[in-house]
């Protein structure tokens, strides 16, 4: 079995680099993901940084 199949990645081995699978676009499809909430993450941190600093300064005003 095992000298079968040495034989033929050896007789046709261009044809066996064909296929990846799976696996590949998987891990990508996560990491792009990923990539896309942590950009998503820090865009909404910077649109919400002055909205919270105007909130804090409301409320400095209102207590003095």
């Amino acid at each position: 079995m095992i000298y079968s199949m040495a034989s033929l990645a050896l007789i046709h081995g261009g044809d066996l680099y064909g296929y990846v699978g799976p696996g590949p676009a998987l891990s990508m499809t996560w990491a792009l993901l990923g990539l896309m909430a942590t950009l998503g993450a820090a865009l909404f941190a910077l649109m919400a940084w002055p909205v919270r600093r105007l909130l804090r300064r409301r409320r400095q005003n209102r207590a003095s």
